[in-house]
């Protein structure tokens, strides 16, 4: 979907998400999207507490397409669900995983998860942290062109939440994804807070 059409689901979303005393953010393609790294977005991966899951499936559940996924080899995620509004497909997802190799990466999704609030039509719409979001691409198949861009926005912006990519370090990586983020971290042509 183009900038229009984002903003407009989006915001519409926001506005009732909002009301419900809920920790949501927007995630993957709307992360790079808001960043200026993509052009368009497929569909609307909403991330949410797992405490708040339930309250968003609620509200969405005469949208859902199917009932909720609970079992897949890669992703080991606690709550997943697709729901179709209005024509755009919307991925809801609380407590989010992904197995590899050396054992399972926790998405730590809190209030800390969110980089940033955009303001469209009006409304405030959570924008989930790009420094999650460089961890996760890797994890994931096929998205080394992701990985790629989202290098090049560090090296032109700095990081803004090198505090995500230290949490990340605390948790089980393969040895290729922690090396890749450990050289990030120290290369100097790369700024951060504080540093």
């Amino acid at each position: 979907m183009n900038a229009a059409a984002w903003s407009e689901h989006l915001s519409r979303l926001a506005e009732k998400f909002n009301q419900l005393d809920v920790v949501w953010a927007a995630g993957a393609s709307s992360v790079l999207y808001e960043h200026g790294l993509t052009s368009t977005v497929n569909d609307l991966d909403i991330m949410v507490r797992l405490e708040d899951a339930a309250k968003l499936d609620a509200f969405l559940e005469p949208y859902a397409v199917k009932p909720p996924e609970t079992d897949h080899p890669k992703y080991k995620t606690a709550f997943f669900r697709e729901y179709v509004v209005d024509g755009v497909e919307i991925d809801l997802i609380a407590g989010f995983a992904i197995a590899h190799e050396q054992g399972v990466y926790y998405y730590r999704f809190d209030h800390d998860a969110v980089d940033r609030v955009a303001i469209l039509n009006g409304a405030g719409v959570p924008i989930a942290a790009l420094e999650d979001w460089y961890v996760l691409y890797m994890l994931m198949d096929r998205k080394e062109d992701k990985v790629e861009l989202i290098e090049s926005h560090f090296l032109a912006n700095g990081i803004e939440a090198p505090g995500r990519l230290e949490g990340a370090l605390t948790q089980p990586l393969p040895e290729t994804v922690r090396n890749r983020i450990v050289a990030l971290m120290n290369n100097p042509a790369i700024s951060m807070p504080g540093v």
